[in-house]
């Protein structure tokens, strides 16, 4: 079962008692949703519009902290796919400070630490962005079930940190090697 919702009817259930926190809570959690399904799809811009909302009433939510780490992962993911570094970096940092409080969240930590070294890498950070890759590695490899993203993670790595050394010639330069 996906921790996320586990955690998700934890809150709920705390916020039983007061009602107003538990709407907030529940209309987070739809726009989350809502958000993550246009991201599968490729609608960043979309996501984002659900996303920050879920952001702003999760932050509103003291017991809804790792949901919160969960919505900035996304929210990072979404800026990232926009191809907005700075924003996508600012995210992934909020959401790591979030997410490494609890093992339970490890792989939205991971995912974020390869948001943000693929944001680092893209500004020109190559240094920064291998750190990241390495911290996001060595936390997928305790996890089961990850294989796609240690997969994209190999894949974003060979892309920012080697990138290739030919350069193609003018075709009048033929002497020249």
């Amino acid at each position: 079962m996906n921790i996320g919702f586990v955690h998700a009817t934890q809150v709920c259930q705390h916020l039983e008692s007061d009602p107003p926190a538990l709407e907030r809570c529940l209309k987070a959690l739809a726009d989350s949703q809502k958000g993550q399904l246009a991201l599968q799809k490729g609608a960043s811009r979309k996501a984002l519009n659900h996303l920050l909302r879920a952001e702003a009433d999760f932050d509103a939510i003291p017991a809804a902290t790792f949901l919160l780490g969960i919505v900035r992962a996304d929210i990072a993911a979404a800026y990232a796919n926009l191809e907005q570094w700075p924003n996508a970096a600012r995210y992934s940092r909020e959401a790591i400070e979030i997410a490494r409080d609890d093992k339970a969240f490890a792989q939205t930590e991971a995912n974020a630490h390869m948001t943000l070294a693929n944001a680092l890498g893209s500004l020109g950070d190559l240094e920064a962005a291998r750190t990241e890759y390495d911290k996001a590695e060595s936390i997928y490899k305790t996890l089961k079930g990850v294989e796609p993203q240690l997969h994209a993670l190999q894949h974003n790595r060979r892309l920012l940190l080697e990138p290739t050394r030919s350069v193609a010639k003018p075709w009048w330069k033929f002497w020249e090697k």
